[in-house]
C-alpha cells in the first residue's frame, strides 16, 4: 500500500508541475487526464484524495492567483489578462475573481492595500515550512544608496528572484571596497509602465551613513518608514531565497491574515563571511503590514 500511496503522490507531484507550467492552457479535464494517463474520474478521485481540494477548483483557483499578481504588479490590460489565463471574456472573469476575492479586478488593483487573502499558492508535496513571522514596530531609519530598477516578468516569479539582489549587491559593495557589518536592501514594487509589458522592480543597497566609508555622486537619502512589519528570518545557501521570499507572499502572510500596506521591503543583511562572495545569505526581511 505504501508503494501504491508513494507511486500516487509522485504522479500528481509532476501533475502539479505540469499544471503550473501551462496555467496559459486549456487545462480541461479531457487533456489533463490524457497527460496523467488517468481516466477523468479516476484522476479526479486521486487528486482529491492527495491534495484535498478538487482538480478543476485547484486549476481555477491557481489562474485566478496568477491574474491578482499580474493585476497588483503591473498594469496589463485587465482584458488581456482575463484572455491570458483562458477566460472567454472580461465579463467572466469579472464574475469569477469577485467570487474569489470578493472584488472586481478593477477595485482590487487600485486598492490601497495588498490584501493575498484569496490567494492559492502552487500545491507541492515538498515542504513548504516557514517560519511565523515575528510583528515588530520600526522606528523612521535614514539610509543611503542608489536606486536600480530591475525588469521583471511576473509570471516567472522574477520579482522574488535572489539574482538581481546578488548582482547589485557584489557591484555595490565592490566599489565600497569592504562587507560591511550590516548593510540594507530595500525592495520597491511600486514601479510600472502602462507603455510596457515587464515590470520593473526597485533594488537599493543601502548603508547607515556611518558603515558607508565613502558615498558615490548618485547615493540618495532613504528613510524608512515608521511602522509595523511582519519579520522572517533566512540563512542559507542564496538559490534558496527566491522560494523564500515567494513563500512569504503566497503562504505566510495570507496563513497568518496579513494585509500587506504601501512601502518597501526591508532586507537586513549580516554577512557572516568577511568577502564579498554572495553565495550564502543571512538576513532578516520585513514586509510592512497594515
Amino acid at each position: 500500500m505504501k508503494e501504491i500511496h508513494s507511486l500516487r503522490e509522485n504522479i500528481i507531484n509532476e501533475l502539479l508541475f505540469w499544471i503550473e507550467e501551462n496555467l496559459e492552457s486549456n487545462l480541461s479535464l479531457d487533456n489533463i487526464s490524457k497527460k496523467v494517463g488517468y481516466s477523468k474520474w479516476h484522476l479526479q478521485r486521486v487528486f482529491k484524495s492527495m491534495t484535498g481540494t478538487s482538480l478543476g477548483e485547484y486549476c481555477r483557483r491557481r489562474r485566478l492567483s496568477k491574474t491578482a499578481l499580474l493585476l497588483r504588479l503591473t498594469k496589463k490590460d485587465i482584458y488581456e489578462i482575463a484572455m491570458q489565463y483562458g477566460f472567454d471574456s472580461q465579463q467572466t472573469f469579472t464574475r469569477a475573481f469577485r467570487q474569489n476575492f470578493k472584488i472586481t479586478p478593477y477595485a482590487y488593483r487600485r486598492a490601497e492595500y495588498f490584501d493575498m487573502q484569496g490567494l492559492l499558492p502552487p500545491y507541492y508535496f515538498e515542504a513548504q515550512t516557514l517560519a511565523k513571522p515575528t510583528i515588530v514596530t520600526l522606528e523612521p531609519t535614514s539610509l543611503f544608496g542608489e536606486q536600480n530598477l530591475v525588469k521583471c516578468a511576473v509570471e516567472n516569479g522574477e520579482c522574488f528572484s535572489h539574482e538581481f539582489r546578488t548582482q547589485l549587491i557584489a557591484s555595490t559593495l565592490s566599489l565600497v571596497g569592504v562587507t560591511p557589518p550590516r548593510f540594507y536592501g530595500l525592495v520597491d514594487y511600486s514601479h510600472y509602465n502602462e507603455s510596457e509589458p515587464h515590470y520593473k522592480v526597485g533594488y537599493r543597497v543601502a548603508f547607515e551613513r556611518d558603515l558607508l566609508p565613502f558615498f558615490t555622486k548618485n547615493c540618495e537619502k532613504v528613510v524608512i518608514e515608521q511602522g509595523k512589519y511582519a519579520r522572517f528570518t533566512y540563512t542559507g545557501d542564496v538559490t534558496g531565497f527566491k522560494a523564500f521570499v515567494s513563500k512569504i507572499y503566497l503562504i505566510a502572510l495570507p496563513k497568518e491574515h496579513l494585509i500587506r500596506r504601501r512601502g518597501v521591503d526591508v532586507e537586513i543583511h549580516t554577512p557572516i563571511f568577511n568577502d564579498i562572495d554572495l553565495d550564502y545569505f543571512n538576513c532578516q526581511y520585513l514586509v510592512p503590514i497594515e
